[in-house]
């Protein structure tokens, strides 16, 4: 019991994930769980950055986690993905990515393009937004 104590406390990425896993106010621009998309995402700043070691020119929103099932998994985005662009716009907060999946899902439209970042590359995705 004492080592899966120490295993915790000492594992930063366990404290990470729990932070934006339980942060569910909507009103925090830095981490939100969108529950449209299933995932926690984080806003790319220099706290972010530095804390799971993204290139200075990051930008976007980080995939923190991904729910099982979620629209998340199923379109094949990972943890520590960073969205850069979705539907044509550039992405500079966690909650614009929640916007404009919730506007897309409105007009009931069936895919927008997603550029992720992951590792050294960059790729366009059709994000589908059905299940």
């Amino acid at each position: 019991v004492i080592i899966i104590i120490a295993i915790i406390l000492l594992w930063p990425e366990f404290w990470s994930w729990k932070v934006a896993s339980a942060n569910t106010n909507p009103s925090n621009d830095d981490e939100s769980r969108d529950s449209n998309i299933g995932a926690s995402l984080a806003t790319v700043d220099d706290e972010i950055r530095e804390r799971y070691g993204l290139a200075d020119s990051s930008r976007g929103a980080l995939v923190v986690s991904v729910e099982r099932d979620g629209l998340a998994d199923l379109n094949g985005l990972r943890r520590g993905d960073v969205i850069s662009q979705l539907d044509g716009k550039r992405i500079t907060s966690a909650a614009q990515v929640a916007s404009i999946v919730k506007s897309a899902l409105e007009a009931q439209r069936d895919k927008i393009p997603m550029l992720v970042v992951r590792g050294n590359g960059a790729s366009f995705l059709p994000f589908s937004l059905q299940q």
